[in-house]
């Protein structure tokens, strides 16, 4: 097996919640050291529960062990002056340091990207934050993020605005965030420089919008909520079968021919149509379509359209997709071990290959290993 991508790497985490510590939790999958640096009561999703792991002081919630694997815990104050002078020490160490701090906060703890880079000219610092520009001093939660940067305007049925199910603007934010880290990284191999960068939360959910948004910026037209269907493409929505719904999902015109041979709806003037013409015929095609599946099982219909190439799938709950992974996915979920927490199961980084760290450890305890690593830290950058 070859050697992590990040094997060496040191990275400090300062930040708390989830975009931050999901990406760090990407460089760790990918073998980076990561030393989760957390106040004396710990990151705040240590007690978002219930659920929990285990009962009194080793319970550590779902939340924390989603984006917490793969690191050691160091209690640090930074109220503290020793607190904060230890910081600067495991700055110097560090070839990554990553934060969620306000503008202002960061400047008084000493992690401003830009001081740091004159002190340490080959770091890497990301900062997250809420916004970017004249609203850099406000912090930002992915809910609000949501809701103003048009997220939930264009999610849900026609008469309600929803948020999407899980903290989407945070895991983008996240991802962006590992990406840029790397990027950097990899300048820095070849030149030697360092850099601060700086991912927001809100930018993140305005760029993911992606064809909603050139949808308006093209055409001036209002944006609307669309439920399950597809501004751009029919049938490409939801379906009631027999005993569950599905979806389907046409994207082209020979998909559409086939899809209506398949299901026995035999009407010229519905075959000759190309996707413009299925736009502007939504009713009557989503209608046929809807009546050729609504007697037929969920399992019939997927397994047919599949074979066909046609994109078809049942609509599951989560817990359903969870058992339904090791069936044609079997490395899709972790089985790590914890010496005083059992077993913890967790979904398995999406990335595959040489490279990606293979064996897991299980998310900190507050305080468990950091005092180790980061002695070994200071040791070794002397």
């Amino acid at each position: 097996m070859a050697e992590p991508f990040l094997a060496g790497l040191r990275v400090l985490d300062l930040s708390r919640v989830l975009a931050g510590p999901l990406a760090a939790q990407v460089l760790a999958d990918l073998g980076a050291e990561v030393l989760k640096v957390e106040p004396p009561g710990g990151d705040d999703t240590r007690g978002w529960g219930p659920p929990f792991q285990a009962a009194g002081s080793a319970a550590l919630s779902a939340y924390f062990q989603s984006c917490n694997r793969n690191k050691v815990s160091l209690l640090l104050d930074l109220r503290s002056a020793g607190g904060r002078d230890r910081l600067a020490a495991l700055v110097g160490a560090a070839d990554v340091v990553l934060h969620n701090f306000l503008p202002a906060r960061a400047r008084r703890l000493g992690v401003d990207g830009d001081a740091l880079l004159v002190q340490h000219p080959g770091l890497v610092v990301l900062s997250i934050q809420g916004y970017p520009g004249a609203r850099s001093d406000e912090p930002g939660y992915d809910l609000a993020v949501q809701a103003e940067s048009g997220w939930m305007a264009t999610t849900g049925p026609p008469e309600a605005p929803y948020k999407v199910g899980v903290a989407v603007v945070d895991v983008l934010t996240g991802l962006f965030a590992a990406n840029g880290i790397q990027a950097a990284l990899l300048r820095r191999a070849r030149t030697g420089h360092g850099a601060h960068l700086r991912v927001s939360l809100w930018r993140s959910a305005l760029f993911s919008l992606v064809n909603v948004a050139t949808n308006h910026l093209v055409s001036g037209a209002a944006t609307r909520r669309w439920g399950n269907e597809h501004p751009n493409l029919v049938p490409y929505q939801a379906f009631a079968t027999a005993d569950r719904p599905i979806v389907i999902g046409v994207g082209n015109d020979a998909q559409f021919g086939r899809l209506l041979a398949l299901l026995d709806i035999d009407d010229g003037s519905l075959r000759a149509l190309d996707n413009a013409g299925r736009l502007a015929r939504r009713g009557e095609v989503v209608g046929a379509v809807a009546a050729a599946v609504a007697t037929r099982s969920s399992n019939e219909v997927v397994a047919s359209l599949r074979a066909a190439g046609i994109p078809a799938a049942p609509i599951l709950a989560p817990e359903e997709a969870l058992a339904a992974a090791p069936v044609f996915d079997p490395g899709g979920l972790l089985a790590i071990g914890h010496p005083s927490l059992g077993t913890m199961r967790l979904p398995a980084p999406p990335l595959e290959g040489d490279g990606v760290r293979t064996v897991h450890a299980a998310p900190p305890l507050a305080g468990e290993g950091g005092e180790e690593l980061a002695a070994r830290w200071l040791a070794e950058a002397r």
